[in-house]
């Protein structure tokens, strides 16, 4: 029943941190869990400096030790003419140093079975995450989920060394095929660049912080999206200008003194020593092609000239923005992001889009992974 009042078992508790070893604990054991270094500066920001000061972090305990952690937070979505509340969930693990991977599964659906009790208690109208894919399919079956979405992962090339050399063991043959390459790549974007910069008085500059008028610019373009989470200053600065947050480069397209597109991105090395640029969102007014084909070649040059090996981006296959990725050289990579929903509206009308699949616009910054 919806909103009714429950007590969480024994061994689930609302992670408050109240005991010094507490954040080192669940950092170690997401670390564990996930292969990477998880900041506390980051945690302190998605779980205290939540934007709506709506974020949640339960806990499994055995004893006094921590074993598990569930994370939730809430997010402002523009669901078809309405603004509601949804909550998405990540850092989801359990100690694999303390139970088998079987055992460690089971508590793990107890910790979101307890999550949704509490994510529904507070009014959401529905959950989402981005599960990996051992995750996706225990979702389904045990919490409900609906995959709705299979978001393409897109990719631009920039250098292929570090790419080849898992494949071919000649560092000869490694150089042939790279170094034509580099410079196709920088023969096709000066060509793009040439084509696009006629561009009918709008110039791009990087930002630190967003201002007001990108409200009027999301004010436009949401009238073409049917559901997304809302893009206004207040989110775009708590999502990517915190002082806590890891470094993004901003870049705003302007016409005399409107906003008319963005696009932010992030330089991280992967596990392998890959270095990318991820572009963790874009938008261009009326999702105007030359705009949009603008800011993306803007972040391919800025992630050349940081020497970056490739330029990552989610893209729907129904975004306008996917033709605007292809044009500038994006290809299609094998592997998929999923994107699972939950719905707990009473209301069907809400309920029915929120479950239409086309109606979403969705980007890498709408997850917790960049």
């Amino acid at each position: 029943m919806r909103n009714r009042e429950f007590e969480p078992p024994a061994d689930i508790q609302i992670a408050n941190y109240g005991h010094p070893g507490d954040l080192s604990k669940i950092l170690s054991i997401m670390e564990g869990a996930f292969d990477r270094s998880f900041s506390e500066k980051h945690w302190e920001w998605k779980y205290h400096g939540s934007l709506m000061g709506h974020a949640g972090s339960i806990v499994m305990v055995d004893g006094n030790a921590i074993v598990g952690h569930w994370g939730f937070s809430a997010v402002r979505y523009k669901i078809g003419s309405g603004v509601y509340i949804g909550y998405v969930s990540f850092d989801m693990a359990i100690d694999r140093n303390v139970f088998g991977r079987r055992d460690a599964a089971v508590r793990l659906l107890r910790l979101g079975k307890m999550a949704y009790h509490i994510i529904e208690a507070k009014g959401a109208v529905f959950g989402s995450g981005f599960p990996n894919t051992n995750s996706l399919f225990l979702g389904i079956k045990r919490l409900g989920w609906m995959p709705l979405l299979h978001i393409p992962n897109m990719a631009c090339y920039l250098r292929l060394e570090p790419f080849l050399r898992r494949r071919l063991k000649s560092r000869v043959l490694v150089k042939a095929v790279s170094l034509p390459w580099r410079a196709v790549v920088k023969v096709g974007l000066y060509a793009r660049f040439l084509d696009l910069w006629p561009s009918w008085g709008r110039k791009i500059r990087k930002v630190e912080r967003f201002d007001q008028r990108v409200n009027v610019l999301w004010e436009n373009v949401s009238r073409k999206i049917g559901n997304a989470v809302v893009r206004d200053m207040e989110y775009l600065n708590w999502r990517y200008c915190d002082p806590l947050k890891p470094v993004y480069h901003k870049f705003v397209a302007e016409r005399k003194d409107e906003v008319v597109g963005y696009i932010v991105l992030r330089l991280m090395e992967d596990g392998d020593g890959v270095k990318q640029a991820l572009i963790a969102d874009i938008l261009a007014k009326d999702h105007h092609p030359l705009i949009a084909s603008q800011l993306i070649l803007t972040a391919v040059r800025f992630a050349v000239k940081n020497h970056c090996d490739v330029v990552r981006a989610w893209c729907l296959k129904h975004s306008p923005y996917m033709l605007f990725l292809r044009a500038v050289g994006f290809l299609k990579r094998k592997s998929l992001v999923y994107f699972v929903l939950r719905p707990w509206t009473p209301n069907p009308k809400i309920a029915r889009q929120v479950i239409k699949a086309a109606a979403w616009h969705v980007m890498m910054g709408d997850s917790d992974s960049v």
